[in-house]
């Protein structure tokens, strides 16, 4: 009488092959969340956001007639640097929890009102 040991085998070493050998592997990252920000003369609409922690992106489109910028402050990366008139630039960055302060960093600009509040919550 023959052993059935090598079909076992087999089958074992087909199952092993096509669930990747019992290695898991990560998600794929989620694409930031998008968040629209325009800015006119001498303000950002909205003038204030409410957005989850983790990954944003910022999209800084310019309705003005000047070149304006976007900085947050006290955030790593979080700068997107002099969009002209008409034009639009994106930055994605970590946010933890918390309230945090963005501005156009053009001098007069910050002082004439161009500030944007943003709300991380949990």
């Amino acid at each position: 009488m023959r052993s059935g040991l090598p079909g076992v085998v087999a089958v074992a070493v087909v199952a092993l092959v096509a669930t990747g050998c019992g290695v898991r592997r990560a998600a794929p990252a989620l694409p930031p969340a998008v968040v629209d920000v325009v800015a006119r003369e001498w303000a950002f609409a909205p003038a204030s956001l409410a957005v989850a922690a983790g990954r944003i992106a910022v999209r800084l489109k310019n309705e003005g007639l000047v070149e304006h910028n976007l900085v947050v402050d006290g955030v790593r990366g979080a700068q997107i640097e002099g969009v002209p008139p008409g034009g639009e630039a994106t930055v994605a960055f970590e946010l933890e929890p918390g309230t945090y302060v963005a501005y156009c960093s053009i001098p007069g600009h910050r002082e004439a009102g161009m500030t944007l509040t943003i709300r991380v919550a949990r």
